[in-house]
Order: structure tokens, then C-alpha cells, then sequence
């Protein structure tokens, strides 16, 4: 009987030596799994598919960006940012998240809520056939996430805000339109307010370079200070370096990260009907 019970213990002792070696390459592999979500979520951009419980609205779209440890975006009404850690222990924001303040239709808000709660909530960050899957604890699916297409490259943009040179981003004056137009020839052209100006640019991922510009020389005297607002504008182009997009949102930043330009992402009418004249152009 003792001899019987030998092969026992062997079998036994193969056995957990099995099971600690499949254990330790599962921890591996999560382990690398998880480096790999790492570093493939820095500098990725993506727009919101799916959230658990919710329908999401057609003309609120929420984003979500990675960029140098940090998290921000839109919830469809604020904008927010924070930061995040997504390692072999999971992924998870550190700390709270900041943001703006503005009031928006219930529905809106409502929406913005549950995705705000989805990702505080989320424990891990999966990137599965191109999209991006929030899940909590147990493994649930909060939200389901889609690149955003980041190309600049013909696209049309209504200006809503420019650097006015006081290291403030302001406004348009009411009753005056600024507008851009990359084109997928590499060059780019738009109204400044009064004068049709146009130029090259170069991109590069997020970097890029713009000008020298042209302009027509026009003299407007309306709005008042249109044309102060136009030099401005003009200025504040040439200093652009880093560009980002975000859903229908366009921020053109300088060198050190000053914002510059703002934009919206203009509908189709909106570009037919802001198209220079060819003897309008510069």
C-alpha cells in the first residue's frame, strides 16, 4: 500500500507544479496585456458607440482622449479632465476629474452623467477589433468606444474663438464669421473676418506647421474692430504647432501648448456657403 501511495504524491505534486506554472504564465500574459493597453492608449482619440443603459443622443457626441498620463474630453455638454493609470492591476482614474460647469438640456445632462459615472466606475480598459471596452470590476461592458477620425485633411471649420495676443482666446465679434478650409492638396484657405486668405500647411501626426499666408486687402468697417479682430487671427495661425480634434471640435495650440484657435466642424451647407469666390482669393 505505501508503495501505491508514491505515485499519488508524484502526481499530486506534477500537478500543482502544472497548475503554479499556468498561473504564473496567466499572470504574465495579463501582465503584458496590460503594458500593451498601456501604451497603446497614449495619444488615441475616441468617440463613445455605446453606454450600458443608455441611448445615446444623435447631436451629442461624448469623446474621449489619451494623452502624457492624462484623461479629457467631452461628455456631450463639459468639457473634463483628469487623470488615469491602466497597468497589471487594471485601469482606473486617479483622483477627480475637472471640468466645466454649463447648464444643457436634461436629456443631455442625463447622458453626461452616465458616461462620466461609466468611466469613474471602470476597472478595465480592453482594445478589441479597433474599439475601445470600459469594464467594471466584474468584467461588465460600461461603455464601447470608436477612434475618431483625427485627419485633418479636407475638412472645413467655423472659427469660434482666437488668440488676441493678450494670452486670452476670445470670442468673434457678433456679426462677423472667420473660417478654414484644409485642403487635401496641403493648402488651406478661409475668410478672416473681412479678407479671403489662403496658404500651405504641413502635418505631421499632431504637428503642424502653417503658412506663409496670403490675403486680399479689403478694408471692412463693420462690425467695429473687425479688422483688429482679422490681424489677430492672422497672427495667431502662423504660431499654430500641435493640432487637435475632437469629434467636431478643432483646438490649434502653439509650442507650448497656448491655445490659439478654436473651431467647430462646419455642416455641408455651411461650407457651400462660406466658399471663397475664385476672384476672391489671394
Amino acid at each position: 500500500m505505501m508503495i501505491l501511495k508514491r505515485p499519488c504524491l508524484a502526481a499530486v505534486t506534477v500537478v500543482v507544479v502544472l497548475f503554479a506554472a499556468s498561473a504564473s504564465m496567466s499572470a504574465t500574459d495579463t501582465r503584458k496585456e496590460a503594458a500593451a493597453v498601456t501604451s497603446d492608449l497614449n495619444d488615441t482619440a475616441w468617440v463613445l458607440s455605446e453606454l450600458v443603459d443608455t441611448a445615446l443622443l444623435p447631436d451629442s457626441p461624448v469623446t474621449l482622449n489619451f494623452a502624457d498620463g492624462g484623461v479629457y474630453g467631452s461628455d456631450g455638454c463639459n468639457r473634463y479632465r483628469g487623470g488615469y493609470r491602466a497597468d497589471a492591476e487594471g485601469f482606473r482614474l486617479i483622483g477627480s476629474l475637472a471640468g466645466t460647469q454649463m447648464a444643457c438640456p436634461e436629456p443631455v445632462m442625463r447622458q453626461a452623467s452616465a458616461f462620466i459615472e461609466a468611466l469613474s466606475s471602470a476597472r478595465a480598459a480592453q482594445l478589441r477589433e479597433g474599439r475601445l471596452i470600459l469594464s467594471d470590476e466584474d468584467g461588465r461592458a460600461l461603455a464601447v468606444l470608436d477612434p475618431q477620425d483625427r485627419d485633418l485633411h479636407g475638412t472645413a471649420w467655423r472659427v469660434t474663438g482666437y488668440n488676441n495676443g493678450r494670452q486670452a482666446v476670445v470670442s468673434l465679434l457678433a456679426g462677423s464669421t472667420m473660417t478654414a478650409k484644409f485642403g487635401d492638396d496641403g493648402n488651406v484657405v478661409g475668410s478672416a473676418g473681412c479678407n479671403v486668405y489662403s496658404g500651405p500647411y504641413t502635418i505631421s501626426g499632431r504637428a503642424i506647421e502653417i503658412g506663409p499666408l496670403l490675403s486680399t486687402q479689403e478694408v471692412c468697417d463693420q462690425p467695429e474692430g473687425v479688422m483688429d479682430q482679422e490681424a489677430a487671427f492672422l497672427r495667431a495661425l502662423p504660431q499654430v504647432a500641435d493640432v487637435r480634434i475632437e469629434g467636431d471640435r478643432l483646438e490649434l495650440r502653439d509650442q507650448a501648448g497656448a491655445l490659439m484657435v478654436t473651431a467647430a466642424r462646419m455642416t455641408d451647407d455651411e461650407g457651400t456657403a462660406s466658399d471663397p469666390h475664385p476672384e476672391d482669393e489671394p
